[in-house]
């Protein structure tokens, strides 16, 4: 039998190295931008979620780069 290791642990699991900040960051501004999209704001409206939406989307992207960049070592 082998031994499993932290290592393998964490592999099964996700990862330990999530920056849950950066991922809650994210979660509210897509939720902002979701909010100002569902009010009838027009053009400008529409592009201020969209910026919001992208950041929030980038920022929850860098939160969980390191679980992603374990997994594509396999």
């Amino acid at each position: 039998m082998k031994e499993i290791t932290l290592y393998d642990i964490q592999a099964v699991s996700g990862g330990g190295d999530v920056d849950w900040g950066a991922v809650g960051a994210g979660l509210g501004a897509v939720a902002i931008g979701v909010a100002i999209a569902a009010t009838p704001v027009g053009w400008v409206g529409a592009a201020g979620a969209t910026l919001f939406s992208f950041g929030g989307g980038f920022s929850i992207g860098l939160g969980i780069s390191d679980s992603i960049e374990t997994w594509a070592s396999y």
